[in-house]
């Protein structure tokens, strides 16, 4: 979604003629479904025209202005993850592994 972003600024430009609002779907941790319990899913979003930042959960809505979102602090969010989830695909390998054995 980043690329899209930029890209309607640029290569798409001539294109689009005066940019329009833009919505994307932003792939997000979604790990308890409530709405803003575990913080898992914080998304920072920076107003282009104030410089305000602010967090929205975005388990709550996945679809979200593509101005808004700051995409490289969405990448380290999902990057903070990742350790976590290789472990436990290691140990489920492992208990599917011992299970057949």
């Amino acid at each position: 979604m980043s690329a899209v972003k930029e890209a309607r600024y640029n290569v798409l430009k001539p294109y689009l003629g005066k940019v329009q609002h833009a919505i994307g779907s932003i792939n997000s941790p979604m790990q308890c479904m409530m709405k803003g319990i575990c913080a898992q899913c914080l998304c920072k979003h920076v107003d282009a025209e104030s410089g305000k930042e602010y967090f929205v959960y975005s388990c709550y809505n996945q679809d979200q202005d593509l101005d808004k979102v700051d995409f490289p602090h969405l990448n380290a969010r999902l990057r903070q993850n990742s350790v976590q989830e290789k472990l436990s695909n290691l140990w489920l390998d492992y208990l599917l592994l011992k299970q057949q054995a």
